[in-house]
Parts: structure tokens; sequence; C-alpha cells
């Protein structure tokens, strides 16, 4: 008996391992017409929702930026400086007697070929850490100002080819600033606790200028926010002494933010709803589905929320739809921090093409028909990062032609 029970193990065994590799090999087309399941589908309309306003967020994005663009403001940027260079070693080393600094260069980057040498950004410092690059924004900083800081001037702008060829083709520029004037500070080994924290701002805020530079998220290092230090070493040789070739260490920043201050507050329209980054716009829609929507037992083939612009305003706009853990009882429209506590499950990610804003709900309504305690009691819209910071999407729930609209295709036994 034990003999034939391996037996029958053990050919079971060979003949699923054989299955599989056949099935890795070459798909099996096999036809299922004769099982008896019937595909469905149901359109669900009646969608509804709202825009909510909060404050932008914008600590993890490839830029910085300052001055004045379409409807937004952004009047300074801040950038925190890291303690230790990109070789480990932390400012203090700087102190040893035998070297010799020759320069301090505080730099930053653009791939903006039409920065006038003239332009009125400042550098300033500070040894306070005044922002957190993913919780700081406008609230906190209604009437700052740098009169406090070190007014560090403008910087020397220069601008980077590529010369791997005859055709000196525009790479980026280079806003660099002489801040050797610093260098006791940033070496300052009696305060444990020194924070090196930069500003940039125009010093005239105008309608008309406009800067933008990567943030430290941009690059792998190359051309992110830093300090470039220059110095020579002194090397006793045989009871001689005698400098080494110019050396450079280079200390990045480890945290930047832009502050960004939107023009205008949401105004509701009928049947609207509006995602912005840089507005700090976000929605909530109801769509009519629940675990009683589908006959029992059905499974969702797909489930696909397609929502219009009026017009084609915006293309490749990131949104992430997010389920709702709860409803939130509140007539409020503009608020301080999000109300609106999101599932942390069955989010899902589309882009905004030509107008057409198209994305899966499969998994979420499927989970709804099979998990007695989810409840679908809405879904936020909220824009990604890789979403246009100076666009709104905006579309038209109640639209005659292109509606709201949930397409469902499922099967049942």
């Amino acid at each position: 008996m034990y003999f034939f029970r391996f037996s029958l193990i053990l050919t079971g065994i060979i003949t699923f391992s054989i299955i599989n590799w056949n099935c890795a090999e070459e798909p099996i087309n096999v036809d299922l017409s004769h099982l008896s399941q019937t595909a469905d589908t149901l359109t669900l309309n009646a969608i509804t929702g709202f825009t909510y306003q909060v404050p932008p967020e914008i600590g993890s994005i490839k830029r910085l930026y300052v001055g004045a663009k379409g409807e937004l403001s952004f009047p300074f940027s801040f950038i925190k400086i890291h303690s230790y260079g990109s070789n480990g070693i932390g400012w203090d080393s700087l102190l040893d007697t035998a070297i010799i600094v020759d320069s301090v260069l505080f730099k930053l980057y653009s791939d903006d070929s039409l920065i006038s040498p003239d332009i009125d950004i400042h550098l300033y410092f500070s040894t306070d850490s005044i922002f957190s690059e993913l919780e700081s924004n406008y609230l906190d900083y209604q009437s700052f100002s740098f009169t406090q800081w070190t007014n560090l001037d403008r910087p020397v702008i220069s601008q980077a080819a590529d010369t791997t060829d005859t055709s000196q083709l525009f790479t980026e520029t280079v806003l660099s600033w002489g801040i050797s004037e610093l260098l006791p500070t940033l070496i300052d080994t009696a305060d444990s606790n020194l924070i090196r924290t930069f500003g940039i701002g125009f010093s005239e805020p105008l309608d008309s200028q406009f800067l933008n530079i990567f943030s430290r998220e941009y690059s792998p290092g190359s051309q992110d926010p830093k300090i470039e230090v220059y110095y020579r070493q002194e090397m006793n040789l045989a009871s001689e002494s005698s400098s080494v070739d110019t050396l450079m260490k280079t200390f990045y920043a480890v945290g930047d933010v832009s502050i960004v201050f939107p023009s205008e507050e949401y105004n509701p329209v009928s049947g609207e709803i509006a995602i912005s980054q840089g507005q700090g716009f976000r929605s909530i829609i109801k769509v009519p589905f629940d675990s009683l929507s589908l006959p029992e037992l059905s499974v969702i083939r797909s489930a696909k929320l397609i929502l219009y612009q009026e017009s084609d305003t915006t293309n490749s706009f990131g949104i992430i739809m997010h389920p709702l853990n709860e409803e939130v009882d509140t007539t409020e429209i503009i608020f301080d921090n999000d109300p609106y506590p999101e599932l942390g499950a069955y989010s899902t990610s589309s882009t905004l093409v030509d107008g057409k804003f198209e994305i899966s709900l499969k998994s979420f309504l499927q989970s709804i028909l099979m998990v007695d305690t989810l409840i679908n009691v809405g879904m936020k819209l909220s824009p990604s990062l890789s979403s246009d910071l100076f666009e709104t999407a905006r579309f038209d729930l109640l639209s005659e032609t292109n509606p709201a609209r949930v397409e469902i295709l499922y099967v049942t036994p």
C-alpha cells in the first residue's frame, strides 16, 4: 500500500512538471465555449463627485522653483546640505592643519539656457532647520522673509556644453556662489546640532521673474544642489613639505522643497471635478456599486472608470485612484490637511491622454463582491508626481456627449 501511494504521488509530480513546462514553452489554446458561463456587461452612470483643496505637496518632485508662473507663486525654495561629504568624511575634516582651502562653491543646475547673467536671484544661509521636505507648505510661511539670514548675493552664471563632437550642444546652466566666508561656520565643531540650510529667492519678487532648477530627485548626484570645497593638502616627505594637486570634497543636498502659494480657491462648478498638484485640488467620486450589483459568484474580467475633459487642455497628466477607508461628514472643501483617509489597498494609477482618462477598478470592485467587510464609500482622485505642476485636469461628470461612467465586463456561472 505504501509503495502504491508513493507511485501515485511520484506520477502526479512528473505529470504536473511536464504540463507546467509545456505551458512555459507555448500557450495552450482551449475552447471554453462549452462551459456554462455567461459573459455580460454592466455600465454604471449616475457617478457623482466633488473637489476639495489642500496645501500643495511638492517636496518630492524633480524641480525647485522660484518666482511666478501661471497662477502659482514660489517666493522661495529651501535646501539642506549633508553633514558628510561624498567620501563619507565630515566638514570637520577640513580643520586639518595640513589642508589649505582655496574656494567653497554652492552650485545649482538648470536646463534653461536663457537664464540671464544679471538674474537677481539671491542665496541665503541659516544654521536653523526651518523646513520638512515632505510636510512643509505655504501655511507655515505666511509671514516668512530672509531678513534674519545671511545674504550671499547673486550667482555667477555659466553654461556647459557636450564637447564629445563639434556640435557643442547645450547641456546645462550652472548657478554658482562663492561662499568661502561661511567656511568657519560650516566646519564648526562646537555646535553638534549645526544645520546647513540655504534658501533662494528674488530680492524683489515680480510676476515676470521665474527660475526652475534641478532638485536632489532629478539626478543621481551629478546635478544635485551641492557644495564643492576645493583644497590642497600638504604632505611631509623626507623632512620637506609640499602641496599636492587641488582636491575636492562634495557635500550634497539631503532635503529640498519649493514653497508654492496657490493663487485661487476652488470654486465648485456643478457636475465638475478638478485635480491639480500645484493648486492642491483633489476629488472624491462616488460610484454606485456594492456587493449586490452583480449576480452571485460573478467574476469581473474588466472594470474601467472613464472620464472626459470638456476640452483637451492637458496631456500625459498622471492621476492616482485611492479607495477611501471611511466616509467623512463635512460640508467644507478647503482644509489644512487632507481629511479623507485612504484604504491603503487597491490603489491604481493611469494617465490622461487626448482628453480621456481611463483607469482600472477591477481589483477593487471584485474585492467588494468577495469581502463582506469591504464597503465602497468612495474613491479619491489625486495627482501623481508625474503630473504637470502647472496644469489642472477638469472633468465634466454630467457631459451630455461623454458622461462619466464605469464599464464592467463580467462572467457568471
